[in-house]
């Protein structure tokens, strides 16, 4: 049985919050489903926030919290989830896309800068496979910005955590994530006066956007051990980094070092051709996965005034980069990293 690219972190231990949810009287929305929005907001410095049942909810919500009208415009990186345009569509938004660096794939400050005379009402700021941008010359645009953390939950720029620099972030936790409730995700407030905002959502929002406490109990176990799985896949993709420099490829890194990056997977961008690695990776019972097959620039592909992204799209490959792995496993992949054709 190969390596499979994503795998959750749960550990026997994770499952005693989850039975203790099973036997109680609630195993829907209720208390737990608070306590871990709580939490992670806490945990990110951030005010409040609420979870929610799934990322597609998760985004559509938080942009009804800023507010728009139907035919504002939102920039958006062109290498975020191309589900961003479905939820902009449903609420007859009209998307910006604007292109990235080349060598790490995180939103380029001078493509938001070409943007601003089309009058921009919103950033949705996708932390691509976890690299941080230049958040300050973003910001000090002035344009109000939503943070999605679904790849980049414990990143941080000028040792201040991602999520801190727009009003509202939203975070995925499905199977994939860094830390996962088996499916949700969580919208989080900056301040009093955003959860405030969020508060009045609730009310008229219904009982099944909400996360079930079942889910949230798992979620509460993980966050325990949450910078421990951020430090494993530090320590696992500098293993991985020592060995794709060994071969004619390259992985994607922090450009701008004010911003400290997460391992959300491991990226190589193939020099070759990209079937050509995949095979042979998956000959030596390694899966990969092509990192953008599900991104916006993937729907854009003719799109010449996007070079940056679709050049990322057609060359970078995901290899497995999580806690679970194992040494043996760790080993495995490095080797196949090391001599990929």
């Amino acid at each position: 049985m190969s390596i499979p690219v994503f795998r959750p972190t749960i550990k026997r231990n994770d499952m005693g919050n989850v039975l203790t949810c099973m036997i109680s009287d609630v195993i829907g929305q209720g208390p737990l489903s608070d306590e871990l929005a709580h939490t992670m907001a806490k945990y990110l410095e951030l005010h409040n926030g609420m979870a929610v049942s799934n990322y597609f909810n998760a985004l559509a919500l938080v942009i009804d919290l800023m507010e728009l009208e139907r035919g504002d415009n939102v920039i958006v990186s062109s290498l975020s989830p191309s589900m961003y345009l479905d939820v902009l569509n449903a609420r007859g938004l009209n998307p910006l896309f604007a292109d990235v660096d080349p060598d790490s794939g995180a939103l380029l400050p001078n493509q938001v800068n070409s943007l601003t005379d089309k009058n921009p009402k919103l950033i949705l700021l996708h932390y691509t496979l976890g690299i941080v941008p230049d958040l300050e010359q973003i910001t000090s645009y002035g344009i109000p910005l939503i943070e999605d953390l679904s790849q980049a939950v414990g990143a941080s720029f000028l040792e201040k955590k991602c999520g801190c620099f727009g009003d509202f972030s939203v975070m995925a936790t499905n199977p994939e994530s860094i830390l996962t409730t088996g499916g949700g995700a969580l919208i989080l407030a900056r301040d009093k006066k955003a959860y405030g905002k969020i508060l009045k959502l609730r009310e008229r929002t219904r009982d099944c956007f909400y996360m079930p406490d079942l889910n949230a109990s798992l979620g509460l176990a993980q966050i325990k051990e949450l910078e421990s799985f951020i430090n494993h896949r530090k320590e696992i993709a500098s293993t991985f980094a020592n060995a794709i420099m060994r071969s004619r490829h390259k992985t994607i890194i922090q450009q701008d070092d004010r911003g400290e990056n997460i391992y959300y997977t491991f990226p190589v961008i193939i020099d070759t051709g990209m079937k050509e690695a995949r095979k042979y990776a998956l000959k030596r019972d390694v899966d990969t996965y092509p990192a953008f097959n599900h991104s916006i620039a993937a729907l854009l592909d003719e799109d010449e005034s996007l070079p940056n992204a679709r050049n990322l799209m057609l060359r970078c490959l995901l290899f497995p980069c999580y806690p679970m792995l194992g040494r043996k496993n760790i080993e495995l992949i490095s080797k196949v990293l090391s001599t990929l054709p």
